[in-house]
């Protein structure tokens, strides 16, 4: 890896507070770099791997690389894979976290706990100073509560039950979430093929 520096493609808050997070604690010495530009909405493609490529090209196309970015979605496999890709616009196009919580938790809330099965899937694009193109995939299963608990409110976190642990990612440390979420998974592996792989950047 020759680089020390990497551009993220988003200007979500709460997904820098993640990344940052993950990368400081594992000493490598690369530092994340919030997008500089105000990036241009992402119509969304039919995968998260369309919507992901978008991201980062836009940042890459504007001429700052390396670049990475990230899409996630939630999927309910007993209601055709809803809310999927629109995750983030479930409720309607400039919907809050709340708003697109309280709209699952209305659409499952009649549902036994078993039909409530979930999986979030995050999909990382990364596009290195020579134009190459990688993805990596990380993925977590768990069910959807009908009321939130946890004071981590990010998306799904407050609903989405991680049996292993019998808690929601909403009332998990961030410490904690980072080595277990699907986002941790993936940037993992990403970060293990920086470190194996000989790139020209």
């Amino acid at each position: 890896m020759s680089f020390r520096k990497i551009f993220v493609a988003t200007n979500n808050p709460d997904k820098i507070e993640e990344f940052s997070d993950f990368f400081n604690r594992l000493s490598i010495g690369l530092t994340i770099v919030p997008s500089p530009l105000k990036l241009k909405d992402v119509e969304d493609g039919f995968t998260l791997e369309e919507n992901a490529f978008k991201k980062a090209s836009n940042l890459y196309e504007a001429g700052f690389s390396p670049v990475f970015s990230d899409d996630t979605g939630l999927f309910l496999p007993f209601l055709d894979g809803i809310p999927g890709v629109r995750s983030s616009r479930f409720a309607g196009t400039s919907a809050t976290y709340e708003e697109n919580r309280k709209k699952l938790i209305e659409t499952v809330k009649c549902l036994p706990l078993e039909k409530r099965f979930a999986y979030f899937k995050t999909v990382i694009c990364f596009i290195n100073s020579s134009g190459e193109v990688h993805y990596f995939t990380g993925r977590v299963e768990g069910y959807i509560l009908t009321e939130e608990r946890g004071e981590n409110k990010f998306g799904y976190d407050p609903i989405f039950l991680y049996p292993k642990l019998g808690r929601t990612f909403g009332e998990l440390p961030l410490a904690l979430k980072n080595k277990i979420s699907h986002r941790a998974i993936a940037l993992m592996r990403f970060v293990n093929f920086l470190k194996n792989e000989s790139l020209s950047l």
